[in-house]
């Protein structure tokens, strides 16, 4: 995903703790929804090798395969019928990137409430910067 950046305002820890679980249940679920993803790749890349090797053998050919599905254009990876192996590694690239957002926010959301609670500051507006969905400022409005 691209950088995004959006700054949210809260009535109080409240709200602000609804969103946050909001946006980490989506992130399990698109998470769960990969590594799921990623298993039957797994089992379709083994056919897909499997039927190559018998291709290979039947007409000759070389053991390398053509070297990517793919077009390239102005920095847009593009796929058209994507071979098994390409659209794992998809999936492989993105599932870390988001494991790490989710454990980040989590992280977050643990410390904006730690502190405020602290700070007996609950019910106090805040604003929140988040970059590519995490946390990244917090703005109390106490006075």
């Amino acid at each position: 995903m691209d950088l995004s950046v959006e700054l949210r305002t809260y009535r109080n820890v409240g709200d602000f703790l609804t969103d946050v679980d909001s946006q980490i249940q989506r992130l399990e679920t698109y998470i769960k929804e990969l590594e799921r993803r990623k298993s039957e790749l797994e089992m379709r890349i083994e056919r897909f090798k499997r039927i190559s090797e018998v291709i290979r053998k039947l007409t000759g050919g070389s053991e390398q395969q053509a070297a990517e599905s793919e077009i390239e254009i102005t920095g847009l990876k593009l796929y058209i019928d994507p071979r098994p192996i390409d659209e794992y590694r998809l999936v492989s690239e993105t599932l870390p990137i988001m494991s790490d957002r989710l454990a980040v926010l989590r992280k977050s959301r643990e410390l904006i409430t730690s502190i405020l609670r602290e700070a007996n500051l609950e019910e106090v507006p805040i604003s929140v910067e988040f970059r590519n969905g995490v946390p990244v400022k917090v703005v109390i409005k106490s006075w």
